[in-house]
């Protein structure tokens, strides 16, 4: 388990980031990467109830620095280069919450939160995994950020998120799901909110206005072959 606070909690189990920083000049150094195979991460267990605040089981970012121009650091590149490559391939995420500790635009991604990332999901369960606190989002998982998402025959069940998103929450992204299964999903749990308040028990998408100084960031993809 981690922290929480500000800019803290970030990865229950593995936190992988690329950012370069002003000290690096004009060299775009490469994305980190991550592949997880044949894996099981647990979340809660005894006295370890909550993991992190984003990415109960797994946080990896790209060079977001570089691909928007923030903190001092040139744009260099394109989503396409910056992105981090994630490989996650027969693997369970059991149990695994986050919990947002208050602060606004955390509590996100129970088993996995993703930015700027080229990530391909094949063969996985992600089970009772959840987003609490206040606005948090994504139970079982986040992307954000102009990710490339692709996932297949993968299972979702029993994860829920406080606002939005009770399995799958992307902003801003490319999101792809093939031949998955997606139930017992829940928003708000336990509670009946009304239509208009119920923001995608299985799936909540959506672009990013101003996501970035004069930057907006669509959303695209499908769901095909799949069971919600």
């Amino acid at each position: 388990a981690l922290d929480l606070g500000s800019g803290t909690g970030f990865g229950g189990t593995i936190k992988v980031t690329s950012n370069d920083g002003p000290e690096d000049g004009v060299i775009n150094y490469p994305s980190a990467e991550l592949t997880v195979r044949d894996t099981y991460i647990q979340g809660r267990s005894q006295a370890v109830t909550k993991l992190a605040q984003v990415g109960g089981g797994i946080f990896v970012s790209g060079d977001v620095r570089r691909n928007y121009g923030l903190s001092g650091s040139p744009v260099i590149g394109n989503p396409t280069v910056n992105r981090a490559p994630v490989i996650i391939e027969r693997t369970v995420f059991a149990d695994c919450d986050v919990d947002s500790g208050g602060i606004t635009g955390q509590g996100s991604g129970g088993a996995m939160s993703m930015s700027l990332v080229d990530l391909n999901v094949d063969d996985v369960l992600i089970i009772g995994s959840d987003a609490v606190g206040t606005g948090s989002t994504g139970g079982a998982l986040r992307v954000t950020n102009e990710s490339a998402l692709d996932v297949n025959t993968t299972t979702f069940a029993k994860n829920t998120a406080v606002l939005y998103g009770g399995a799958v929450f992307a902003a801003g992204t490319e999101l792809d799901l093939n031949a998955c299964m997606l139930f017992d999903n829940e928003i708000s749990p336990g509670v009946s909110e009304p239509e208009g308040q119920s923001y995608g028990a299985a799936i909540f998408s959506a672009p990013i206005v101003n996501a970035f100084p004069g930057i907006d960031l669509p959303v695209t993809g499908q769901v095909s072959s799949s069971t919600l």
